[in-house]
């Protein structure tokens, strides 16, 4: 079926006001910008608008697509955060850290062995929830309402945030305005060019609008990165999210075979604050 083009709220990436509407999810449009390829929700949004999506519900599994119950996962998301930090520290492993987007501060709990830590979320459940049980620094807010200093951080991260951002691309800015000069981006985020979003994007997990907003491809993702003058260091895929009870999508060597080929639906990526102008090849 042949997509008409139709006007859109700007791209997040080139500006372009021109898309085609991939699917429609609960009463969202989801579109494709024509120049530059970014899918994202024809919707605008801002921070405070935003923050009544993130209320205790979002956190205790009152809507199925997303978390069942946060804080009771604790143990198994900090299992999951130490593996991540071993990661993290191939590129960066001491100095000042900042995780944006921090929720609970699960991650910071973990990387304060490492680094001196403080964190950014802007739900008011989770950011207090961090302070008072975990004793974390967590501002809640966003990027803009922190008072950061410039070239202040090693390391910023945002693990599974980008997406839920009312403006990825100034975020991004702002955040390259606090690195050292050197200082290590991790991001991790949705892949629409992952083969299951390719395959049935209706039944992709990931499809959750109004909390996902954008969704990047491997190529859309490191165009931005680039744009911003973030130097690319290492980009890997994994994972493959569904609700679907298909056998061949639950089947072990399927999903090791789309990790292998790297087609998984969850992209990480790892970036320096570009001091020389120059990005290595990276293989998408």
């Amino acid at each position: 079926m042949r997509r008409i083009t139709i006007t859109t709220i700007p791209c997040n990436i080139c500006g372009g006001t021109l898309g085609r509407v991939l699917i429609n999810c609960s009463n969202y449009d989801i579109v494709t910008c024509n120049q530059c390829g970014l899918v994202f929700v024809d919707s605008q949004f801002d921070d405070e608008q935003l923050q009544k999506f993130y209320t205790q519900d979002y956190y205790t599994g009152k809507w199925e697509k997303v978390y069942k119950d946060y804080i009771s996962e604790q143990e198994q998301r900090i299992k999951a955060f130490r593996a991540r930090l071993m990661e993290l520290r191939k590129y960066s492993d001491s100095g000042r850290l900042l995780e944006v987007g921090c929720a609970a501060g699960f991650f910071l709990k973990v990387a304060s062995d490492s680094f001196e830590v403080q964190g950014i979320e802007l739900s008011e459940f989770s950011s207090e929830y961090g302070r008072k049980t975990l004793h974390q620094q967590i501002h809640t807010g966003s990027v803009f309402s922190a008072d950061l200093q410039p070239n202040d951080f090693d390391v910023v991260v945002m693990w599974d945030v980008i997406e839920h951002l009312a403006d990825p691309r100034a975020t991004l800015m702002e955040i390259r305005r606090t690195l050292k000069r050197g200082g290590i981006l991790g991001l991790s985020t949705g892949n629409i060019g992952s083969f299951r979003a390719r395959w049935n994007l209706g039944s992709w997990k990931l499809l959750a609008p109004p909390w996902h907003l954008y969704y990047y491809s491997k190529k859309t993702l490191c165009y931005l990165l680039r744009e911003l003058r973030y130097e690319v260091l290492h980009l890997r895929t994994n994972g493959l999210y569904t609700y679907s009870k298909n056998r061949v999508c639950n089947n072990s060597l399927f999903r090791r075979l789309v990790r292998l080929v790297r087609q998984g639906d969850i992209m990480t990526v790892y970036c320096r604050k570009e001091t020389n102008g120059e990005s290595p090849n990276v293989q998408l």
